[in-house]
């Protein structure tokens, strides 16, 4: 049996019920015409009445625990959508990278330029572009976080990073020092991020390009350095700030300027640090909250059964990862 508990306003209705009661009665009371009968009277409608106050009180508060309970239960049900939708994010993350990563870097091949297959590469990536940004529609992480920009969900940067490096054809080498890093951001735009700002700094003639991800301070920076400048002048233009009419005809920077701002609009930014010789390339992104509670999608083990549900961080190395491609 359901327990009954008081509320305030049902003590309230029980104390004016009980004044009236007690004034009616002693009004009846007080007067020389008042008959037993009429005393009767009086403390029956009374006594009805306070009984209606209160079944009614009663009522209201079983209508709000009812309403609460409802509003639990959809809250319930957005969370385990929210979680569904982040695993199937999760699941089809990889294999859409792994296919605009293989259709970039045929696509730049010179020996491609002229290949009839050339413009079937460009539908492709196009296409996995396109279901990237439908995936990002459709399974958006729900928060309650005020951050300013289109934030649906959260994205590990470290492995951005190692699959958009691994699939640019260039003759630099690329040494990469990646640690977990995870960025509360829209993760098509982040790819974008990484694909203009690796590629213009492959551009810059660097031989050697050292990658580097680390969660710090609530956010995840990514840090591409190299030995003189990383960018030309007009791309250092885009990121400082500091430009000139002339810059704007230059394609470096038009796409760093927009990059710029696609940081800006999802709260992160992107810096340029030249210290001793050495120039960095600084991509800062917020980082998703403590209790966000993220599962990863099941995976196989090396025998073929299935990994239990865990969380992001319990699957991830604990160690920091230093990888080379070359």
């Amino acid at each position: 049996m359901a327990e009954i508990r008081s509320t305030p306003q049902q003590l309230i209705a029980l104390a004016v019920s009980g004044c009236l009661l007690f004034l009616v009665g002693a009004a009846i009371a007080a007067t020389s015409h008042s008959t037993r009968v009429e005393l009767i009277i009086a403390t029956v409608a009374l006594a009805i009445l306070g009984a209606y106050a209160l079944i009614a009180s009663l009522r209201r508060a079983a209508a709000a625990r009812h309403s609460a309970s409802l509003q639990s239960e959809v809250d319930r049900l957005r969370i385990g959508d929210a979680a569904l939708r982040s695993r199937m994010s999760l699941t089809l993350r990889d294999p859409l990278a792994t296919i605009v990563g293989f259709a970039d870097k045929m696509a730049d091949d010179p020996e491609m330029s002229h290949d009839q297959q050339h413009d079937l590469l460009i539908t492709i990536r196009d296409n996995a572009h396109e279901v990237e940004r439908v995936l990002a529609t459709l399974a958006p992480i729900d928060t309650s976080r005020d951050i300013s920009g289109h934030v649906p969900g959260v994205v590990l940067l470290d492995e951005e990073v190692h699959a958009v490096a691994s699939a640019i054809h260039t003759d630099a080498l690329f040494e990469s020092d990646l640690t977990r890093a995870r960025a509360w951001a829209d993760s098509a735009h982040v790819r974008q991020l990484l694909r203009t700002l690796i590629r213009a700094a492959q551009q810059s003639g660097c031989a050697r390009i050292t990658l580097r991800t680390e969660q710090r301070g609530g956010r995840a920076t990514l840090t591409i350095s190299g030995r003189d400048k990383l960018l030309s002048v007009e791309g250092i233009a885009a990121l400082t700030g500091n430009t000139q009419a002339s810059d704007a005809e230059s394609s470096v920077y038009m796409s760093l300027k927009s990059a710029h701002a696609l940081a800006a609009e999802m709260d992160g930014s992107i810096g340029y640090v030249e210290a001793f010789g050495v120039s960095h390339i600084v991509l800062t992104l917020p980082s998703p909250p403590d209790d966000l509670g993220l599962q990863t999608p099941r995976q196989l083990t090396t025998d073929g059964s299935e990994m239990p549900f865990g969380t992001v961080t319990g699957l991830r190395p604990q160690q920091p990862m230093s990888v080379r491609f070359g």
